[in-house]
C-alpha cells in the first residue's frame, strides 16, 4: 500500500468515527481551557473537561451503557449538553 492510498483509507474512517477533530485540541497544552472562553460557543467547541467526556452531544446520540445514568431503564433519554 502506498502512502497516498493509506492517507485516502484513514481520511475515510476519520470521517467515518469523528464529526471533528475537537478532540485533539485535549493533547495540545496551549489550548488547554480553550472550551471556557467566551469564543469557544462561536467557534461550536465542545466542553472538553473529563467531566464531559462521555456527555452525548445532543438526545439523538447515545453512550456507552457503562456510562449512561441508566443503563438498565431505555426509557430515559441521555443527559442533553444544551
Amino acid at each position: 500500500m502506498d502512502q497516498n492510498e493509506a492517507e485516502s483509507i484513514y481520511a475515510h474512517f476519520t470521517d467515518a468515527a469523528f464529526d471533528d477533530v475537537d478532540h485533539e485540541m485535549l493533547y495540545n497544552p496551549e489550548l488547554d481551557g480553550i472550551d471556557e472562553l467566551p469564543e469557544a460557543a462561536f467557534l461550536r467547541i465542545a466542553p472538553m473537561g473529563f467531566a464531559s467526556w462521555f456527555v452525548p452531544l445532543n438526545q439523538q446520540r447515545r453512550v456507552h451503557p457503562y456510562v449512561e445514568d441508566s443503563p438498565l431503564d431505555p426509557s430515559i433519554a441521555p443527559t442533553d449538553r444544551s
